[in-house]
């Protein structure tokens, strides 16, 4: 018998053995620990050898696929190489198996590489006498090729085993780096009555796995400001903090809890608050005279955060307005975040949604002698920011929406002196960026947002403009949800795996 797969049966790979039972039927000695790779990870470890004093023929290194580990069926494969007389070693990659890690998630194949050379290596170096050979399966062929051009002369053979050196068109996904099954937002369970479609809100989160937590801090001013956090329900370890801002006569629950869901099934803690005015918060309704009490609210609350977590890398995510008090929180805490994503960031206000010449000159008297006076000749934002209308029908049902989306005076005077101090002071920005704006956003100036982005320091700074998109991105079709929030979720989950201390 070539292969032992032709002893298993559809439960189990030994057949009707134990694990215990078929090694000894092949007389073969197996171990099994776990080693420390240089990003403090624990990545589980195997290898097998002839119960005999029969001489070693040489060295077999496996390495299996992706969504496989070392165990079960490519335990097979190696039992079969082990009674050809080899030492066979083989280990869990690092978010596979028994090893560390979020699932299925290899951000960098450097780091695989560099776990695969430290293991085999020191095998090779107990054998250095024997030969060595190199097996890859599918991605495990791919990693198998590329430890051999990094150890050119070290490998006395390679076996490659339908190795990945090229994606079938069939399984190429449609939308950046997730597979075509793959739901990348919430949003599309939801129906034009609920966020969480036919499910309870518990149902929703039991349904997604996650933790969810929710309370109130007392602000310097005494109000009272709502908070919630989620994160995923098992001992997968954390990527990093994502800290998001919502926008004006919004809140951090309904839709925006929705992206903070697709946030936290990508592996991260999120959190968020309900600006003063706004939601649960204290607060007369919409009314915001000053963004700086908003920016010391979400300070002080995301540095409570940062602090618990605070070996992870921090993020800020803002919407609307909500980009700009992100944008205005890293102009006032610099280098203290990893990286800024704004989603239709206010920099600028659409001169359609901009009160007509001479109210607007007038503000500044309507603000200091009425400040929470309507402007009358201000549109709803929701008007005109969802593309879909049954999710404009879906945003207006929002329990907790305390805002009619028409500013007050002292309300209205502040965003344009946000704009301008944005104008004038983002070249200071130094942090990674990603901006996405729709292009046809009739809400915030997606011109003024292409200048803020032109003028940050940045190093490491990405603009997307999206084509036929209005503001609230959210409210775009499937597709095009898929293609931003694709977008983000991957710039995410590169920068959070690059730097964080695992």
């Amino acid at each position: 018998m070539i292969h032992p797969i032709h002893e298993a049966n559809e439960s189990c790979p030994y057949g009707d053995l134990t694990r215990e039972e078929f090694y000894q039927k092949h007389q073969i000695l197996h171990q099994e620990g776990f080693m420390l790779n240089s990003r403090k990870m624990r990545i589980f470890t195997q290898s097998w050898r002839l119960n005999s004093t029969h001489n070693l023929r040489g060295v077999a290194a496996m390495v299996h696929g992706y969504a496989s580990d070392s165990g079960w069926l490519t335990e097979l494969t190696a039992v079969a190489l082990t009674k050809c007389g080899f030492l066979v070693c083989a280990l869990d990659l690092q978010d596979h198996g028994l090893s560390d890690g979020f699932p299925g998630h290899i951000p960098s194949i450097k780091h695989v590489i560099q776990d695969c050379i430290h293991f085999f290596d020191s095998v090779k170096q107990e054998y250095r006498k024997l030969p060595a050979f190199l097996y890859g399966e599918s991605l495990g062929g791919a990693v198998s090729i590329l430890i051999c051009l990094k150890q050119k002369n070290e490998w006395d053979g390679l076996i490659l085993n339908g190795a990945m050196c090229g994606v079938s068109a069939k399984f190429k996904p449609s939308c950046f780096f997730f597979s075509l099954n793959q739901m990348i937002h919430p949003i599309h369970e939801a129906n034009e009555s609920c966020p969480y479609g036919d499910l309870t809100r518990e149902e929703f989160y039991q349904k997604h796995q996650i933790l969810h937590q929710e309370g109130f801090m007392l602000n310097s001013r005494k109000m009272r400001i709502f908070t919630q956090s989620w994160r995923l329900n098992s001992t997968h370890n954390l990527r990093g903090v994502a800290a998001m801002v919502h926008g004006y006569a919004s809140d951090s629950g309904w839709l925006t809890e929705l992206t903070a869901v697709a946030l936290t099934k990508c592996g991260f803690l999120v959190c968020a608050l309900d600006l003063q005015d706004h939601g649960l918060s204290d607060g007369f309704p919409g009314h915001i005279p000053s963004i700086k009490h908003v920016i010391q609210d979400c300070i002080h609350f995301f540095d409570s955060v940062k602090q618990e977590y605070r070996k992870l890398p921090a993020f800020l995510y803002g919407e609307s307005l909500g980009g700009a008090v992100s944008i205005l929180i890293c102009l006032k805490q610099k280098n203290e975040w990893d990286g800024l994503i704004l989603n239709g960031a206010m920099c600028g206000v659409s001169a359609k949604f901009k009160p007509p010449w001479p109210l607007e000159k007038l503000l500044p008297v309507a603000a200091f002698l009425a400040p929470t006076w309507t402007v009358a000749a201000a549109k709803p934002v929701a008007s005109k920011s969802y593309k879909e209308e049954w999710k404009r029908r879906l945003a207006a049902k929002n329990p907790n929406q305390r805002a009619s989306g028409k500013p007050p005076a002292a309300t209205a005077l502040e965003f344009l002196r946000v704009c301008e101090y944005i104008r004038r002071h983002s070249q200071e920005l130094q942090v990674p960026m990603l901006m996405v704006h729709g292009e046809d956003d009739k809400v915030c100036d997606c011109r003024s947002a292409r200048l803020a982005y032109e003028s940050a320091s940045s190093q490491d700074k990405t603009l997307k403009i999206f084509p036929g998109m209005d503001h609230m991105l959210i409210g775009e079709g499937k597709d095009n949800v898929d293609l931003v929030f694709g977008t983000i979720l991957a710039w995410l989950g590169e920068r959070a795996d690059q730097i964080r201390p695992v």
